[in-house]
């Protein structure tokens, strides 16, 4: 018979069995955490994300140079002109949410590029532009300094 590891989700925690006859409890009443184990009947554990607890930013004027780690809010009369960071880490992330009707534009510098889907926008010198004041986006670092992956999007993105 195979052995069997089963995993209870809860608002109190974890529940895990590790298939030997064993149940025991994790503590998940820590936001920002994901849980780890290494399959092998280990106990699973809750390790620190490198997004938890990000703070957030409301954006009212035309642009805003961004760093890594953070969120912001695009609530403008016209079109919020954010800048990815010139220095990041592979994790790091950047949150836009859209409010204003005006949306936004999430530009790079030089050597940089957004990877979304099967699209990356031209290295250095593109964009992706929300297509509605509502449009949100998540993006992860995914090459040094120079590459964000989106993960996720919400809405119609133009990607240039």
């Amino acid at each position: 018979m195979a052995t069997q590891n089963a995993i209870n989700l809860s608002a109190q925690g974890v529940t895990y069995y590790n298939g030997a006859g064993v149940f025991s409890g994790v503590d998940a009443s820590t936001a920002g955490f994901v849980m780890t184990s290494n399959g092998t009947g280990v106990a699973p554990s809750f390790q620190a994300t490198s997004n938890a607890n990000i703070p957030f930013t409301i954006v009212t004027g035309p642009a805003q140079a961004m760093t890594a780690d953070n969120g912001y809010i695009a609530n403008a009369v016209t079109p919020v002109a954010f800048t990815l960071p010139a220095t990041s880490a592979v994790g790091q992330v950047l949150i836009v949410l859209g409010q204003g009707a005006a949306g936004w534009t999430l530009a790079q510098s030089a050597g940089q590029s957004i990877k979304f889907g099967n699209q990356t926008t031209t290295v250095g010198t593109g964009a992706i532009n929300s297509v509605l004041g509502s449009d949100s986006i998540y993006l992860y670092c995914i090459v040094a300094n120079t590459t964000w992956a989106v993960l996720p999007a919400i809405g119609n993105l133009d990607v240039v």
